[in-house]
């Protein structure tokens, strides 16, 4: 059973959004490792404080950095610390959302984990989304998706 959940204090919630907004911010400069520095920082503080619902969604904004920056490795990983939280605290979303970034981590994502998270979008309507995009006609014919934020844009 995942840890009781509690309000997150504002001064703590006000930094992490903080955090997660420098890492949106170099994320537009292009500055990938500036963000993945900042999504980290980010994800230790509600880390330290025990939010995991909170830290659930810094690692999500870790997982689409490395989705930007082509880090298949640093997603795959990201990925798993995903699915843990999401386990803790008991998430189908943040579950589906580590099934959609693992499945891309290999670069030649499974269509039938895309199936089954496109037809989710009641339950996780990002990673549906996520997941129709990369089984759209135009992509089944080779074209890559039209930007980066094909996969991320929230």
């Amino acid at each position: 059973m995942g840890a009781p959940l509690r309000a997150v204090p504002a001064a703590v919630d006000t930094e992490a959004l903080a955090g997660v907004v420098r890492a949106i911010a170099c994320l537009l400069t292009g500055d990938n490792d500036g963000a993945w520095r900042e999504a980290q920082v980010a994800r230790e503080m509600v880390r330290r404080e025990g939010w995991s619902i909170v830290q659930a969604e810094a690692e999500v904004m870790r997982c689409e950095i490395a989705v930007v920056a082509g880090w298949c490795e640093r997603l795959a990983a990201a990925a798993g610390e995903l699915a843990s939280l999401a386990q803790s605290c008991r998430s189908t979303r943040f579950s589906d959302d580590a099934r959609f970034f693992a499945s891309v981590s290999s670069r030649n994502p499974d269509p039938a984990v895309l199936e089954h998270l496109a037809s989710r979008a009641t339950i996780a309507p990002v990673a549906a989304r996520r997941a129709r995009v990369l089984l759209s006609p135009r992509r089944q014919r080779g074209a890559a998706p039209a930007a980066p934020g094909d996969l991320v844009d929230r």
